[in-house]
């Protein structure tokens, strides 16, 4: 199974993604924490990353290719723009694509809470700027593999309306 979970930032992907992991026997590839990691190493990735835009689509590609094995797993954070879904939907075909549907202001909040070097306002409201400009038509692109969940509930509850849904589906 190869399942794709979007979302705003701060809309609860990780953590959801980490619990179907387990559940469903996937992979968990974080998109964010590989790209975390490369900053480490490269400091115009850390730039881009600090500044809360977007890597260009070809070196968030190649990130990905790098990491991505061959057999079941749940991407966490890619494809984040369209032109990225034209380079990853010719290299994998998902299964399905979860969306955590979750409001603008709940993403500042949790995201401010988190409390990480890069989650102040100014770069939380620009990374949602991109999120709508961008990665939005993402869905249009996935429209029939899209299983749409509440993202603004309590944790369990997303878990608990992501497995139904995904079972359904299976």
């Amino acid at each position: 199974m190869k399942v794709l979970i979007l979302g705003p930032p701060g809309s609860g992907k990780g953590t959801e993604a980490a619990l179907l992991a387990s559940t469903f026997h996937l992979k968990h590839v974080s998109v964010g924490e590989l790209l975390r990691k490369e900053a480490k190493k490269n400091k115009d990735i850390r730039d881009v990353i600090e500044r809360g835009d977007l890597l260009s689509d070809k070196e968030s590609f190649a990130v990905v290719k790098k990491y991505l094995p061959e057999d079941d797993f749940i991407l966490d954070g890619f494809p984040r723009t369209f032109s990225q879904i034209k380079l990853f939907d010719t290299f994998m075909k998902v299964d399905f694509v979860l969306y955590l549907d979750t409001d603008d202001d709940e993403v500042v909040r949790r995201l401010l809470l988190r409390g990480r070097k890069d989650d102040t306002e100014e770069v939380v409201r620009h990374r949602l700027w991109i999120y709508h400009q961008e990665t939005k038509k993402i869905l249009s692109f996935y429209k029939k593999k899209v299983l749409r969940v509440d993202g603004n509930a309590f944790i369990p509850e997303v878990f608990q309306e992501l497995c139904e849904k995904m079972r359904e589906r299976l």
